[in-house]
C-alpha cells in the first residue's frame, strides 16, 4: 500500500513538459498581411505575428486570421484570451475546426491548472521537512 501511494504522490507533485504542435491556417484570400503574419510566426516572432493576425481578424472578421491569432495566444502561454477569442469564432461561425480548437483549448487550460495544483502540492511538501 505505501508503495502504491509514492507512486500516487510523485505524480501528484512531480512536474512533467509536454511538446505540442500548432498548425495555422493558410490564407485564401492572398492578403499580404496574413503573408506577413506567417512570415513573422515562421521566425517565431510569435507576438508580432499574433498582432498582425488580430488587426486583419478585428478588420475583416476573416476566420483564418482570428483562428491563428488565437492559435498563437496558445503559444504564448495566454490560454484564457485564447479561449475567448476561439469561443467568439466558434460561435459565429460554428466551425468545427473551432470547436475543436476550443477544445485542445480546454485542455490547455486544464493542464495549466493542474501543473499549478502540483506546484503548490510540491511547495507544502517541501515546506514539512
Amino acid at each position: 500500500e505505501l508503495s502504491s501511494l509514492a507512486v500516487s504522490l510523485r505524480k501528484k507533485i512531480t512536474p512533467y513538459t509536454e511538446k505540442k504542435y500548432i498548425n495555422l491556417l493558410k490564407d485564401k484570400t492572398k492578403n499580404p498581411q496574413m503573408k506577413y503574419a506567417n512570415e513573422l510566426a515562421k521566425k517565431e516572432r510569435y507576438t508580432n505575428a499574433y498582432n498582425e493576425f488580430i488587426e486583419v481578424y478585428e478588420t475583416t472578421k476573416l476566420f483564418e486570421a482570428g483562428y491563428n491569432a488565437a492559435m498563437l495566444l496558445v503559444v504564448l502561454g495566454k490560454y484564457d484570451d485564447a479561449k475567448i477569442l476561439m469561443k467568439e469564432l466558434y460561435t459565429e461561425t460554428g466551425s468545427q475546426k473551432a470547436r475543436n480548437a476550443l477544445k485542445d483549448i480546454q485542455y490547455e487550460i486544464t493542464s495549466r491548472d493542474k501543473y499549478l495544483e502540483q506546484q503548490k502540492i510540491r511547495e507544502n511538501a517541501l515546506k514539512d521537512f
